[in-house]
């Protein structure tokens, strides 16, 4: 016999609703972001909600059928009393109201925040037994409380959808014709000839490089043209907080050197500042700099952005900063499928992403240029990535041009190549370069004496 709890009864409900809406195969994706199954109570919703879990990592398709597949082959089908039955019982035998996409949304908001104050609830008497115990630092306890109240903070930071975003989404189901799909342009003319025209949604870009020698405004260049261009750019930072990556958007669109957010602005910088502000209001750049961000939650995100318009692109910096949705005891795994979510995530809805990515020591300790296999902690990056894209450096510098190659080291669709760019590092800004320039750039930088350095 099932209890007959109100908790049991959420949980039923709520994986009722999503058997329910099989026809919008997202749901379940989103509702496992929000709710993982170490979020239900019971055994029996536990293992039906770790059924539809791996069938979404997996990108398979969450129904009463394949759940009943998936529980037969890891024998946890023989823990339910009536086989099928029981867990067709769930979709049909149970009364809900939760056949509205929001409902779900907010249903499975409830039920990981009963599982959040369910953990408190355990690990609070064990606080309590040490502020009773003489000697315990109070730092340490207060510590302890800290965290308590981190865990208990809802990460759920998206507004369930309007009912006109609703209508729209169900407008869309509806047309039967696909919208025409055209490569999103990157702003560097030479990068968009080897790439055929740009990314392409649904595939998924891996940028790489060296630290310092500007993966991150690189990707920020980008997601600011996609962002103008009347598209919408989720850019996600896993390094830095949001204000930075605003300092290095107003550098480039104000031609404001970097370093005077730091030491302070001229009042000529404080009035390009104000003059660069007002014309970045338009711009569809969607910030998030929050660090522990699973694959599962950035796609639940992306799809909720998707409802109020079109994505161009989505920027992940970078991969190996991201949370695993499991843990797994090889960094390697972990990170494969990391990649490999973010390849489903692309391919599912329709988006092109751009993940960065760092290398591993072996290029920088050869002095050369980087091959795909110096992509750092696991060769299922190569293997995911439709595109390959490294930029290079002999070594980084703060002159005012800094010559970088950006090779293509691999495109399914896309050709490969090389072409050449100039990095204004103090404005965060990369800009084209004909080879000539580019041979001029590196010139220069050969005999550049950085400020503050002298000649020996």
């Amino acid at each position: 016999m099932h209890p007959t709890t109100a908790r049991h009864l959420l949980e039923t409900a709520l994986l009722a609703g999503i058997f329910r809406e099989f026809k919008r195969p997202w749901l379940a994706g989103d509702v496992v972001a929000v709710c993982p199954p170490e979020c239900f109570a019971y055994q029996d919703t536990r293992m039906v909600a770790e059924a539809m879990a791996e069938l979404v990592r997996e990108g398979a398709t969450v129904d009463l059928m394949t759940v009943v597949d998936r529980l037969s082959i890891s024998g946890k089908l023989a823990r339910f009393p009536g086989g099928a039955g029981d867990v067709a019982a769930l979709a049909y035998e149970h009364d809900t109201d939760l056949l509205t996409e929001a409902a779900l949304l907010r249903s499975a908001v409830e039920l990981r925040d009963e599982a959040k104050k369910a953990v408190a609830q355990q690990e609070l008497p064990e606080i309590m037994r040490q502020i009773r115990t003489q000697g315990v630092p109070v730092d340490l306890i207060a510590g302890e409380l800290r965290r308590v109240a981190d865990n208990l903070e809802s990460v759920d930071q998206a507004a369930p959808p309007s009912w006109p975003t609703l209508l729209d989404a169900y407008r869309e189901e509806l047309e039967a014709e696909r919208r025409i799909r055209a490569p999103i342009k990157t702003p560097w003319r030479p990068l968009n000839r080897i790439l055929r025209g740009g990314i392409m949604p649904g595939e998924l870009a891996v940028l790489a490089a060296r630290p310092s020698v500007g993966k991150s405004a690189f990707a920020l260049n980008f997601a600011w043209s996609v962002a103008c261009s009347g598209k919408k750019a989720l850019f996600q930072s896993l390094e830095m907080p949001r204000q930075q990556l605003i300092d290095r958007v107003v550098a480039n669109v104000g031609s404001i050197n970097l370093g005077s957010f730091r030491e302070g602005l001229s009042d000529q910088e404080r009035r390009r500042t104000k003059k660069a502000l007002e014309s970045m209001r338009r711009a569809a750049l969607i910030l998030h700099d929050d660090t522990a961000v699973t694959p599962g939650e950035l796609r639940r995100r992306v799809r909720m952005e998707q409802r109020n318009g079109e994505i161009g692109l989505v920027v992940v910096d970078y991969l190996q900063l991201m949370t695993p949705q499991d843990h797994e005891k090889s960094r390697e795994r972990e990170v494969a499928a990391m990649s490999r979510a973010l390849k489903l995530m692309a391919k599912e809805l329709l988006v092109p992403v751009l993940v960065l990515a760092q290398l591993n020591r072996k290029n920088e300790e050869a002095g050369r240029e980087p091959l795909l296999s110096d992509l750092r902690e696991s060769g299922a990056i190569e293997q995911d990535a439709d595109i390959v894209i490294f930029l290079h450096q002999a070594r980084p510098s703060w002159h005012p041009e800094e010559p970088v190659k950006v090779i293509v080291a691999k495109g399914r669709s896309s050709g490969v190549g090389r072409e050449h760019l100039l990095f204004q590092r103090r404005f965060q800004r990369f800009l084209d370069a004909d080879a000539q320039a580019f041979e001029e750039a590196a010139r220069r930088e050969a005999v550049w004496i950085a400020p503050g350095e002298e000649l020996l």
